[in-house]
């Protein structure tokens, strides 16, 4: 979750997990900011949904 007005990008996120000991073939090829995440009808995040919109 960000802040308003705050930024973030992939080449920051991937130091943050260098410095932190994360091998670099487990950190992310690309980063996607959304506004809301969808959900099931018992509040549970919708992970079809997710790749059907943002992994095709």
């Amino acid at each position: 979750m960000l802040k308003p007005g705050a930024a973030l990008d992939l080449d920051a996120l991937r130091a943050h997990f260098a410095a932190s000991g994360l091998a670099k073939q487990k950190t992310p090829e690309r980063l996607v900011v959304v506004n809301e995440l969808p959900r099931t009808s018992l509040g549970k995040v919708c992970k079809e949904e997710l790749r059907k919109e943002h992994f095709r």
